[in-house]
């Protein structure tokens, strides 16, 4: 595990705020509920290939945006190269993400 505290300026933490909702206008934010009914305690998206959800049939991950019915937004560059960045401090060189959950906690 890795502890990156203070890790991002508030200027990039504002860069990465920014980024996030350019994704939510292609991939707009949801609340999903679990299997059981009840509602997550926060809205998510996600971008790349596939994205993770959850409805009353459970949890899994899907290529399809269970609000807009389309593919969900492409992986942008900016965190594909955060992630190898990230991915470099442990040791994993050849980490290629396909995907980006973002959850929001109003």
């Amino acid at each position: 595990m890795l502890h990156l505290k203070n890790y991002f300026t508030t200027i990039e933490q504002q860069e990465l705020v920014e980024l996030a909702r350019k994704i939510a206008a292609i991939s707009p934010m949801m609340t999903p509920v679990m299997p059981s009914g009840n509602k997550f305690n926060c809205q998510m998206t996600s971008c790349g290939t596939v994205a993770w959800t959850s409805d009353l049939t459970g949890y899994r991950y899907t290529k399809i945006h269970p609000v807009t019915k389309k593919p969900f937004a492409a992986m942008p560059d900016e965190l594909t190269l955060l992630a190898k960045k990230l991915a470099n401090l442990v040791d994993e060189p050849d980490y290629r993400p396909d995907t980006c959950l973002i959850n929001y906690y109003p």
